[in-house]
């Protein structure tokens, strides 16, 4: 048997961890989290395999193992398509995958991180174990939330959404919510299919990551280069870009700024169907010479990128189920404006709620990050960084952990 590690005290047990992606290979806060407590309890000891997608073309049943975790990968079916021919595709390739997983060998936990990904794996148990659903956020309101619910077509895969996360739910012997906020979408939307299985845990940011280079602000922007060189005070959003982000918000913030003749440049990191459209808003409001789109911003330089920043923007306009960008900014000593949307105001810090814009606009965003260039909103940043220790890696994976095993103890 292999030694324990401090922390966890169980025994070590065989964990399949299904997501949509390994983040190593494809940034995302959900991918992340899915990822990091796949390392978490490999750390801790225990035999961990993680089923996902990948952009590669690649043999399915290959695996490699990276951080101590075996990853099992399957080719993503084609980008171009959404809707019941996509999610079929995953779920057999998802379930086929796991199949060949549950031949290698037992399995005492599944946890799932996506929802197809999940199901096609909880598909292909022959025995009852535990499984656990970690919902970031219900699939059929984040579909609404990203305007993919237009017309018949819309209505049908919003139907098909709906449906398919209930059968996991059903299936499920645990369902992790992320937020308080989180937690009333899904017993509004399913009811007793969580009943009695639903417990909010808390996501992380790994503390040591983004608070570890120890840089100064002056550093960090120099060792990035590029854009970031000079020293007009930068805002910071690194989102995915689709709608119920608030992109589009900031930029208007950003031209309300430009006609106040405040210096600051708005730096936007990550990729997404609204690229293009974003592009246009900016050359609209005449702030390209403000605003800059980065693309993906890589997981080896998001902590640098967060240091970098003198503020970070959240300017959620719905559906904002936790927020791991606040705490990945404190962690950096960075301090966060957001809008209080979801579950934003049970993760930024209680002393800093000026820190929140008053509703969802761009004239409010414009005010508060108005209010940061002219030094009416300060936070120091050992208040950021002890906020986000309550939030750290080590202590809240081992909660998630705990509960997952706890029928083991």
């Amino acid at each position: 048997m292999r030694r324990q590690n401090k922390g966890m005290t169980h025994s070590p047990k065989n964990i399949l961890i299904a997501n949509a992606f390994w983040d190593q290979e494809v940034p995302g806060g959900s991918y992340r989290i899915g990822s990091d407590f796949a390392r978490y309890l490999a750390r801790k000891g225990h035999s961990v395999h993680y089923l996902c997608g990948t952009r590669e073309q690649k043999l399915a049943l290959d695996s490699v193992v990276d951080h101590g975790v075996q990853l099992w990968r399957y080719t993503m079916p084609d980008g171009n398509r959404f809707g019941a021919s996509k999610f079929i595709a995953h779920m057999f390739a998802s379930h086929r995958l796991a199949r060949h997983i549950f031949l290698q060998g037992q399995v005492d936990v599944l946890n799932g991180h996506s929802p197809l990904q999940y199901l096609g794996a909880t598909l292909a148990l022959e025995r009852p174990i535990t499984c656990c659903y970690s919902s970031h956020s219900p699939w059929p309101d984040e579909m609404i939330a990203n305007g993919l619910c237009s017309g018949m077509s819309g209505g049908f895969k919003l139907a098909l959404a709906t449906w398919i996360e209930g059968w996991l739910l059903r299936l499920s012997t645990r369902v992790q919510c992320i937020s308080e906020f989180e937690a009333s979408l899904l017993q509004r939307r399913y009811g007793n299919r969580v009943d009695g299985r639903l417990r909010v845990v808390p996501l992380w940011a790994d503390y040591g990551r983004f608070a570890g280079s120890g840089k100064s602000r002056v550093k960090a922007r120099g060792q990035l280069g590029g854009v970031w060189s000079g020293e007009a005070p930068i805002f910071f959003a690194v989102r995915r870009l689709v709608p119920r982000m608030g992109l589009d918000l900031l930029i208007e913030a950003a031209a309300i700024l430009k006609r106040d003749h405040l210096i600051f440049r708005a730096l936007i990191g990550g990729d997404g169907p609204e690229h293009d459209s974003l592009r246009k808003l900016i050359h609209q409001h005449d702030v390209e010479d403000r605003v800059q789109l980065l693309g993906p911003v890589s997981e080896e330089n998001l902590p640098l990128a967060y240091r970098a920043a003198d503020c970070v923007v959240l300017p959620s306009r719905a559906l904002e189920c936790f927020g791991l960008t606040i705490l990945e900014a404190y962690a950096a000593g960075t301090p966060v404006i957001a809008t209080p949307v979801g579950a934003i105001p049970e993760v930024i810090e209680p002393g800093l709620k000026s820190w929140l814009t008053n509703d969802v606009s761009s004239f409010s965003l414009a005010d508060r990050m108005k209010a940061f260039l002219e030094g009416r909103l300060c936070a120091t940043e050992s208040l950021l960084q002890a906020h986000a220790r309550h939030f750290d890696l080590e202590t809240r994976a081992a909660a998630l952990g705990d509960w997952l095993l706890e029928r083991f103890v």
